[in-house]
This record gives C-alpha cells, structure tokens and sequence, in this order.
C-alpha cells in the first residue's frame, strides 16, 4: 500500500506498480490512508523534503523533522504493533526523532543508515577491480552523510585485504582507495545534480 498527501499521486504510482505484477510472485499493490494500516507489518517511511543542489542531508532536518513528526502520530495510532523504516534524511537523525516521537521499542525503529553508503563504496570497488560485488566486504560505519567513515582494516576483496589486493592487482591507472571513498561519500550530491533525487538503490538497498 501506498500513501502520499497527493492522493492522485499515490495511486498513479500503485497502477504503474500494478501493472507489472503478473510477472513477480502475487502480491497486492493499491493506495491508500493511514486508517488503512491497521494490522500492518512493517511500514516505510520515505516522505521528506526533497534535497537541493548544494544542501547537506542536515540541511533538511528541520524540514523533515515536521513531516516525521505528524506521519509518527499516525502510524501510532493505527498500527503500533508494526515495525518501522526510516529512510528519511537526515535519516541517523530523524529515525531518532521517530523513535521518542512513537515510542515503540527501540528494535521496531530502524534506519537504514549507512547501508546504501556500504553498497555504493563496494558497486565502485568492484567496476574499479574487475571483480563482482559479491566478493567485496567492505563496511561504511558512522553518519549517513558527510561525516561517514570507512573501516579500511576489515575490507576485503576475495578475502585478501582491500590495500594488499591493490598492489597486485596489475590495473593501469587503478583509482586510489580514498578516491573512491570520497566518490562514495559526494555520490548523493552527484546524482542529485544530474537528475534531481536519489531513488533506485536506495530503494533495493530498503528492499
């Protein structure tokens, strides 16, 4: 189910989403209202001012803190058992809002931190190496934003540490592993410039 203010919105985007059902397992795709989350799951959340050209995630806080605040009263009085996902950005921060905002027990709040940071740094590692994805273990920790670290001691690729794998790995013009890290770090605000918002990774990364 989809809920937006836009209700128009919601349901043009649950059709578009409808329409390709016959092609994944059965599942029910439909807009609808907070009422309408009675005996739900797990409920997302991804409303949110949207992040302009030259603004940090924490320039939204402000902006989002509102919209988090008014969907939580919502979400507590019609499905307070559910689990919670934040994706919201600042999303460290707000998921925080949310929990004191809901009240529910800190394991049914979750954020989806620096889990698309993670996967962004090991999609670039592995089209940097030649390798797949799959054989990158590389963690990015801390902030969802430009205070993010990476943990260099425990990244591997194909079990060999990350920065011995570099000095064999016999690529001509190999990007330097901070290099990549920093194209991790400003990915967001390259996307952005280039098409407006972030939404496909994000989305597989909540998936």
């Amino acid at each position: 189910m989809i809920i937006d203010k836009n209700n128009e919105k919601a349901y043009g985007e649950a059709l578009d989403l409808y329409h390709g059902t016959s092609l994944i397992k059965r599942c029910n795709i439909y807009a609808g209202n907070f009422q309408d989350l009675k005996n739900s799951d797990i409920v997302i959340i991804t409303a949110g001012a949207a992040q302009k050209v030259g603004e940090t995630r924490l320039d939204l806080t402000k902006r989002n803190y509102e919209i988090i605040k008014d969907i939580s009263k919502e979400i507590k009085k019609y499905s307070n058992e559910s689990i919670v996902i934040n994706v919201t950005n600042p999303v460290d921060v707000l998921t925080y809002f949310l929990w004191k905002e809901i009240d529910f027990p800190k394991n049914r709040v979750i954020g989806t931190g620096t889990i698309l940071d993670t996967a962004r740094f090991r999609a670039l590692v592995s089209k940097q190496c030649g390798v797949s994805p799959a054989s990158v273990h590389a963690y990015i920790v801390g902030e969802h934003g430009d205070s993010e670290l990476m943990v260099w001691s425990s990244a591997t690729i194909g079990g060999v540490n990350i920065k011995d794998f570099c000095k064999v790995c016999n690529i001509k013009n190999c990007k330097n592993l901070r290099d990549i890290f920093e194209e991790t770090k400003n990915a967001a605000y390259t996307i952005i410039e280039k098409k407006g918002a972030t939404n496909f990774a994000i989305g597989v990364v909540t998936a």
